[in-house]
């Protein structure tokens, strides 16, 4: 692991060399010659906090295929349906279309 440390001058200057530099390990940046940042990979960082996005993540990074990772199995059990309960709500029926105006045809012809 190398060790860069960069002023902030010469971050603003040459920001490649300063990600190319984090490949190879930290690089502190130093703002009036005390050191104010630290600029890691992205994989130093996950590896640094023990942090992973997701399981997906945890699993395809090197080494995982070793991760113990039996998830149980789930039982889905399936019964008929029974559609013959007495509690069963009825359904109201719906007068069918237009018969407002059939109703007041019968009623003389006069529509409400």
């Amino acid at each position: 692991m190398t060790i860069t440390t960069l002023s902030s001058r010469e971050l603003n200057q040459d920001v490649a060399r300063a990600k190319k530099a984090a490949q190879s390990g930290p690089v502190f940046i130093t703002d009036r010659g005390k050191p104010a940042h630290v600029l890691l990979s992205f994989e130093d960082y996950q590896q640094l906090t023990g942090q992973r996005r997701n399981i997906a993540d945890a699993l395809a990074m090197p080494g995982g295929a070793d991760i113990a990772f039996e998830p149980p199995r789930m039982v889905l059990g399936v019964q008929p349906a029974d559609f013959s309960s007495p509690g069963r709500p009825k359904m109201e029926k719906l007068p069918p279309r237009g018969a407002a105006t059939r109703a007041a045809a019968e009623r003389g012809g006069q529509s409400s």
